[in-house]
């Protein structure tokens, strides 16, 4: 048995690491999106008393973090900031006068305040779990919680996150022990605590209901009386503790329209809980998987749980949740209804941002672990579960110390660690703003190169930590819109893992040219460095026309940032072109002839678009995705793909048979190669392409002179070996007027097939005549004769 002095020497070992890690890091990290929300509404709180800017969050954290800015000489008077009189907190917390003050000054102390919230966590949970299951598996567990890189990453931040996780266990635990134990004393404690709780975050409400019914079964399994008045006595003490966390508020409101008004206390808590609940209904806008939307997805946080929970911890939690029922019902019942509760709530909000949200269950996870530990410690027998605890203790300690001090990007293995994170999330999950020193840092080692840089949060100025860079959308000293960004210019970029999938831009998927390059660095694991070479000039844009060409002139000179490009249109679905001149260019396919593509993390990333049609697929994989908008705006969705390289002409076929068109030919003498006709085209070969019951068959053809205005076709005739017609298919789907000397036109020919013994007749007449074009060396051939049969595979 430990001794009460070991076992004390050991918490505060543990959580002296827990600080040495949390303090450590707040120097290193910048602002991040929300803390200047959370310090100027607590500080402006504090200062008047006046709770206007409360907004969407209770008071009672962010009075904890602000109160030390009280001393600070050299922050505004709340009431003469911008924003004040209207109630403002946006205008009120995003002005010049905040930024005129240094901002480490006003942050860390508040960043170290929250850290204190981190140790007060630890601390009720050893004691939870050493009730429960004695000091080593509570201590064991303490080791685990106090490397965790998720509650290190909201310790160090002054954000509510944490206060909330805090004080959701505490209350927990209080409402516990008098369930076990009930007194008097337990429960006006389990009352005041539950007010905390709900002074924290408004999703701590769900503890209400949850802690009712807690109550209710407790008295039905222990035949406790006065089992409503208990319940009721608990409320009441929580809604007091609630009212004084703010200030005994009370406020006045209007009844409907009727213009009479009636006193309400914690009016602007219950304001709060309006403005939270507006913001459930019209959601975020969230990248995952490859997919930026806005709502609720319902596997949001079972994804983002996986992934950034250390895996040691999530192999141990599915044991854990074996071995806690064996400690009886009443304690797994309590050790599991907060986290399957509140797990549940969140999966069918809106509102998918981050880890933090599902931070609160966290602490309950680890006493369920603890639990596991408990069995372990008293000698279980199995003696593979005892030999695994310490490699993983020590994996989770070593990849939690390797991340520091950037604890809030970590991604466990299953996602390929944590420089690869920015591929599956955005937002709080890799970048909330907290890179801005870092990038400072890497930009010092560099030589200070010229950089473009996209940034989050947006309002912060980069020269706020003396960054002298190119700023790009959306801070607010850049253009709205990333200029050429189907074509971006050449030179330095670092875009923040969050606006480079689109959160807070102008246009969501401004960065999508870069979504689809491989970056050349990364920064502090949440900035993405691209070095982009020459971008392309003087080049050709082929757009297909169908259903409609999805973009206009002025829309490609904008996206392209030039206007010395070519534009030809056409038909993919009938036809393929490839223009000879320029050599570079790119294909505008309407999003229409594209599909979803579900891939990589259990089939549920959303990778680059496939084409609908096979013809537009197989012509597509000599290029590559580009840029794609998937969204409907002033610009229809589209997709941009870059040619990479021409296609090889086929061969394939062994004989080619020049003939007049009204006989199949002799099958000998067959010939390869080219055929040159008495007009602007050379024909090239044929790919055959059979699917099932029917049969693509492509001619290639290669412009010899165009721009041609008179009308013409390429015809696909389908034969049997007597000559009797299977099927036509005549067609082009490229104008003539668009053609340049050297393109290469793919012409498609599709048939239904019943036969395996057939013939394809192909070459070009003039519509206005109906005139076939002769093959140049066979004055008396108009037409060219192929044998597909040994192309063909059986239908199944």
């Amino acid at each position: 048995m430990f001794r009460k002095s070991t076992i004390a020497a050991f918490v505060i070992f543990f959580l002296w690491l827990f600080w040495v890690q949390v303090v450590g890091s707040i120097p290193a990290l910048s602002i991040t999106f929300d803390e200047d929300m959370h310090i100027a509404s607590g500080y402006s709180i504090l200062r008047t008393g006046d709770l206007r800017l409360l907004e969407e969050h209770p008071a009672l954290v962010k009075l904890w973090m602000a109160w030390p800015l009280i001393f600070h000489p050299y922050l505004p008077e709340p009431d003469h900031l911008p924003g004040w009189e209207e109630g403002d907190l946006n205008r009120f917390a995003r002005n010049e006068e905040w930024w005129r003050v240094p901002i480490d000054s006003w942050t860390v102390p508040c960043r170290v305040m929250n850290a204190l919230i981190g140790g007060l966590l630890s601390v009720v949970f050893f004691r939870w779990a050493r009730e429960w299951f004695g000091p080593p598996a509570a201590l064991s567990a303490l080791l685990f919680l106090v490397f965790d890189p998720n509650i290190l990453a909201h310790a160090g931040l002054a954000t509510i996150d944490l206060g909330a996780s805090c004080f959701t266990f505490l209350a927990m635990y209080t409402l516990q022990r008098y369930v076990h134990r009930p007194s008097r004393t337990c429960l006006v404690a389990s009352g005041i605590v539950l007010g905390l709780a709900l002074s924290t975050k408004i999703s701590a409400l769900i503890l209400v209901p949850l802690s009712a019914i807690i109550l209710l079964v407790g008295g039905v399994i222990y035949r406790r009386e006065r089992v409503f008045s208990t319940m009721m006595s608990y409320m009441i003490v929580a809604f007091f503790t609630v009212w004084a966390c703010h200030f005994f508020e009370i406020g006045t409101t209007e009844v409907g329209t009727t213009g009479v008004t009636i006193p309400v206390p914690l009016l602007h808590y219950w304001r709060s809980i309006l403005r939270v609940t507006r913001h459930i209904a019209t959601g975020d806008m969230t990248y995952m998987l490859g997919e930026l939307y806005r709502g609720g997805r319902w596997y949001f946080f079972p994804v983002v749980f996986v992934l950034k929970t250390p895996l040691p911890v999530l192999l141990l939690l599915g044991l854990g949740l074996i071995f806690i029922w064996q400690y009886g019902f009443s304690k797994a019942a309590l050790a599991v209804s907060f986290p399957l509760t509140y797990f549940a709530f969140t999966m069918l909000t809106s509102i998918n941002l981050g880890y933090r949200h599902i931070l609160p269950v966290l602490p309950f996870l680890y006493l369920i672990i603890s639990g596991l530990l408990g069995f372990i410690c008293t000698g279980y027998r199995r003696a593979w579960l005892r030999a695994s605890f310490v490699p993983l203790l020590i994996w989770q300690i070593i990849g939690t110390i390797r991340l520091g001090p950037f604890y809030l990007t970590y991604f466990n293995e299953i996602g390929g660690g944590s420089p690869n994170g920015y591929r599956y999330l955005a937002d709080s999950n890799v970048d909330w703003g907290q890179g801005l020193k870092a990038l400072r840092s890497w930009l010092e080692k560099q030589g200070w190169p010229q950089v473009m840089v996209s940034a989050f949060p947006f309002f912060i100025s980069p020269k706020l930590y003396q960054l002298d860079v190119i700023p790009l959308p959306p801070l607010a000293e850049a253009p709205p819109v990333l200029p050429s960004r189907f074509n971006p210019s050449p030179g330095l970029y670092v875009i923040s893992a969050s606006t480079l999938r689109g959160l807070h831009c102008a246009d969501p998927e401004m960065y999508n040219w870069f979504w689809h390059r491989e970056p050349d660095g990364i920064i502090a694991n949440a900035m993405l460095v691209y070095n982009v070479p020459q971008n392309l000039q003087n080049l050709w844009v082929a757009q297909c026309t169908v259903p409609v060409e999805p973009l206009s002139i002025e829309a490609l000179q904008e996206g392209l940032g030039h206007t010395a490009f070519k534009t030809v249109s056409f038909d993919c679905t009938r036809s393929w072109l490839y223009p000879a001149d320029p050599p570079d260019g790119m294909y505008a396919l309407h999003h229409r002839l594209l599909q979803e593509n579900r891939c990589g993390f259990l089939r549920m990333a959303r990778c680059d678009p496939v084409a609908t049609d096979p013809f537009i697929s197989r012509h597509l994989s000599a290029s590559h995705l580009a840029y794609e908008q998937r969204n409907y705006g002033s610009l229809p969705a589209f997709a941009l793909y870059q040619k990479v390289s021409l296609p090889p002409v086929p061969n394939n076929i062994p004989s080619y048979y020049p003939a007049p068109a009204e006989r199949i030919p002799d099958p000998s003498p067959g010939r390869k190669g080219e055929i040159s006709l008495e007009g602007p085209l050379v024909f090239l070969g044929v790919t055959v392409v059979p699917d099932h019951s029917a049969l693509d068959v492509e001619t290639w053809w290669r412009v010899r002179e165009g721009p041609i205005t008179r009308p013409l076709s390429i015809m696909g005739h389908l034969l049997t070996p007597t000559g009797e017609t299977l099927g036509v298919d005549d067609g082009l789907g490229v104008s003539p007027v668009m053609w340049s000397q050297g393109d290469i036109i793919v012409q498609r020919h599709h048939f239904p097939i019943s036969e395996t013994e057939i013939w394809l007749r192909t070459g070009v007449y003039w519509l206005d005549t109906m005139q076939r074009w002769p093959v140049a060396d066979h004055p008396d051939a108009d037409a060219i004769f192929i044998p597909l049969s040994p192309y063909l595979t059986p239908s199944p």
